[in-house]
Formats: C-alpha cells, structure tokens, sequence
C-alpha cells in the first residue's frame, strides 16, 4: 500500500509519503529517484530524515538543482566525500548550490575553499567564522574576502554615502536585481534599505522593519513587490537577516517565489503597503 501510494501519479499523495513513511526502504527510495518523472518527488526524498549516503548519491546523479539544494539543507541527509566534491564541482554553475553549500557542517577543507572561490562575502565571512578550519584554510579564505569586499567597493561605488551610490546607479540604470544582490552578499544593509525603498517606493523606515523582524516572508514579499528576483530575496535571508537553515524561504523549484500572490499581499498589508 505504501509503495503504490508513493509511485502515484498525484504529487499531493506521492509526496507526503516519500518524505515521512519510515516503510520505504534504500532500494525503494532508488528505484522511484530512477523513475521519477516529477521534480517534487525528487525533493521530497531529499527532504527526508535521515537520507542515506546511497540514496544521496542517488539524488545527485538526477542532477535536480531543487532536489540537491533540499539535500544539502537537510542536516540529517548523509553525503559521501566524493559525491560532496562533485556537488562542489557543478556548483560552478548552479548558484542555488552556493548557499547549501557554504551551510553544511561535513565540508572537507578543500571544498571550503573551493566554495569560497565561487561565493560572495557573506558566505565567505561564514565559512571563514568555522570552527573546524586550519590555520591555513582560514588565512585562505580571509584573502578571498578582502578581494571580494574590494570588488563590491569598486562596482557599487565604494566613494560617497549610500544615497550618492543609488543615485548614481539609478543614473547609470544599475539600480536592478544585481545590484541589490551584489549589495546584500557585501553585507551592505544600509545600501539594500535604500534600494528596496527605492525599487518598492515605500519608505526606508519600513524596509528597516521588515528586514529585523526575524520572519522571511515579508521580505520576500517586499523583493516580489520591488519586481525583483526570489534569488534577490534568498541572498537578503542568508547574508543581512543571517536567518538559520531552518528559517530560510527558499524558493520554489529553484528560481519560483515560494508564497501565493495573496500571501505576500497579506504580509505587504501587515506593514501599511497598497498595492
């Protein structure tokens, strides 16, 4: 019974079951990654605890960018080192891997730094914050943060107070998606205030607002109101709200706003903004 209800063809039914029934086995599990025609199957297992190191390896053979990101913020999924290096190795391409990555506890030393080679400042700044590093990874990784502060300096105009660097790159019609991304992973929150309040047309006090209140919905309701990407709002998660894996909002099959049109009107109407 249980195995038909996980091999339904209905996500609704399928999915519950493939992420909670303690019934299924390895093989089970393996046999349904091989056939899986749908992406939520594929993250449901991955989203179960605990996930075997076979049935990781599994997983990340779909190369399913939802599936191997549930993966990684799983903290009880168990990852081989070699299937973690390869993970490493594609993420090169895969910015959705970046943050996962920099987050999991089991990384060996050359993962770290090679992830630090991919991310931005704020993931290098936690990687860097571990308490498993050697001397020399850590002296490594503080090199590639100092380059990449520098880089963020130059590119949103690291002369001037914040509101001169708006005004110019509303001037220069760089004030977009990057820049406020490039902002956030700089960790400059002052800068990403001025931009959402730009972008959002709503007040500097309000932005403030949402981004200390601890919750991710209302700022990704805030980034979806500013016309920006889910990629935005991840990066305003992880690198200024410093929200924990358990409190992320990831987004939904990889690039889509994980809440409702009517969600994120709600938690907009919460802080006083019409749309």
């Amino acid at each position: 019974m249980v195995l038909a209800l996980a091999r339904d063809l209905h996500v609704v039914v399928a999915a519950p079951i493939l992420q909670y029934s303690p019934l299924l086995s390895d093989a089970d599990l393996m046999e349904i990654v091989a056939c899986a025609q749908v992406q939520e199957v594929l993250t449901a297992i991955a989203s179960r605890k605990p996930v075997s190191e076979d049935v990781s390896d599994r997983l990340v053979q779909s190369l399913d960018v939802s599936a191997v990101a549930a993966l990684l913020v799983n903290r009880d999924a168990k990852i081989r080192q070699d299937t973690m290096d390869k993970i490493v190795e594609q993420a090169e391409q895969i910015n959705a891997w970046h943050v996962p990555l920099a987050l999991r506890a089991d990384l060996s030393a050359r993962a770290v730094r090679r992830i630090g080679a991919l991310v931005g400042a704020g993931l290098i700044e936690r990687l860097a914050a571990r308490n498993d590093l050697s001397e020399e990874t850590r002296l490594h990784l503080n090199r590639e943060l100092r380059a990449r502060l520098a880089e963020a300096e130059t590119t949103m105009g690291g002369e001037g107070t914040p509101a001169d660097a708006i005004a110019l790159a509303q001037k220069e019609g760089r004030l977009d998606g990057c820049f406020v991304e490039q902002a956030a992973q700089a960790g400059r929150r002052e800068l990403v205030v001025l931009a959402l309040a730009r972008l959002a047309q709503v007040s500097e006090q309000t932005v403030k607002k949402m981004l200390s209140s601890g919750n991710a919905k209302p700022v990704v309701a805030l980034v979806w109101h500013a016309h920006l990407s889910m990629r935005v709002a991840f990066k305003i998660q992880t690198f200024l709200m410093k929200l924990s894996g358990r409190d992320l909002l990831p987004a939904r099959g990889g690039i889509g706003f994980p809440l409702s049109k009517e969600e994120m009107r709600w938690h907009l109407a919460y802080f006083n903004i019409a749309i």
